[in-house]
């Protein structure tokens, strides 16, 4: 994988594949799942599900295309554990948690 996306960056053709055929679609199906869960009332009002995709996929394409550390189903899980529980201290008298 970091070989073809690395290929896709000099390589244009390859490169509108690679969306067309495998990140666009895979995208599509994230951001669905993400607008259903707000229709739902599972995420506050407001959050945009193209930016939460690309923080998950974000951290997820770092470590897969710079190896400083393990992708694994460990991180991913912290991944989506800090992104519905925020990093931020609760301010004081702050009921949220």
């Amino acid at each position: 994988m970091p070989e073809l996306i690395g290929q896709a960056q000099t390589d244009p053709e390859l490169s509108a594949v690679y969306r067309e055929r495998y990140s666009a679609p895979r995208r599509a199906l994230a951001v669905e799942a993400l607008e259903r869960a707000g229709e739902r009332g599972q995420l506050r009002p407001g959050v945009d599900p193209e930016v939460v995709v690309d923080q998950l996929w974000g951290a997820c394409y770092h470590r897969l295309l710079i190896p400083d550390q393990p992708l694994t189903e460990e991180f991913a899980e912290a991944l989506v554990a800090n992104l519905l529980t925020g990093i931020a201290r609760p301010r004081s008298g702050d009921s949220r948690c």
